[in-house]
């Protein structure tokens, strides 16, 4: 359960720096004036340990702020405008100026990385998944385990926070299960232990390392791609 409860407390952690640091292809940041490219989670990792940056604390009109300021830019993919709206609040909390073109773009990046993530799982690794495992996972974390962060994060949305955590959020949840299961694939090809999923701010623990390594694979896949 231990070990469980860690796990949990990480990817609640990542859930809410998904729209704060949000996870990209990208490294370099972009000129002041633009949406600065968002960074991978070893990356994340790196900056707490160095110090890292000032954040806002989130509010519910920010979030409303970012919901309406989305709603003259409709996306035909309703994940695609989701992470338009968490890039907003991504900026919104470093205390960024937002411009709409810089966060489409960034949004569409970063789906375009999510995505080339799973699809690497499942076709090089043969990660598979269902529903019922993505609901027992939040049951036995986010939703077990709330944060204020997540709890007004699902009033601005009008959602009850299990609602949101099932739906809106799944994604992550997705995210994390699947890492459960390619977490120790990795780990034997890569012939590093892991004795638990602790997270770490230190850019060579093992877990991180095998993070940084997979999402070099991602990003080569979606060169491969032409992403």
């Amino acid at each position: 359960m231990k070990q469980r409860k860690s796990l949990l407390i990480y990817a609640i952690s990542l859930a809410v720096l998904s729209f704060i640091l949000i996870v990209n292809v990208f490294n370099a940041k972009a000129d002041s004036t633009k949406i600065a490219p968002v960074k991978t989670e070893t990356e994340v990792a790196e900056e707490v340990q160095n110090g890292g940056k000032i954040l806002l604390e989130p509010t519910e009109k920010m979030w409303k702020n970012a919901i309406d300021m989305t709603s003259n830019h409709k996306q035909e993919n309703e994940q695609l405008q989701k992470w338009i709206i968490r890039i907003i609040m991504e900026e919104t909390l470093e205390n960024n100026e937002v411009k709409m073109a810089d966060a489409v773009k960034a949004a569409k990046e970063r789906y375009a990385f999510e995505q080339a993530w799973l699809e690497l799982a499942a076709e090089k690794y043969k990660i598979t998944y269902t529903d019922d495992e993505v609901d027992e996972w939040i049951k036995n974390g986010p939703d077990k385990y709330p944060i204020p962060a997540m709890e007004v994060q699902a009033k601005a949305l009008g959602l009850m926070l299990e609602e949101m955590n099932h739906s809106y959020d799944r994604d992550f949840y997705v995210k994390w299960v699947v890492w459960d299961k390619l977490l120790p694939i990795l780990a034997e090809n890569n012939d590093i232990a892991i004795k638990n999923v602790e997270v770490s701010t230190d850019k060579s623990s093992p877990h991180n390392l095998l993070v940084e390594k997979y999402e070099e694979e991602v990003k080569q896949f979606l060169n491969e791609k032409g992403l």
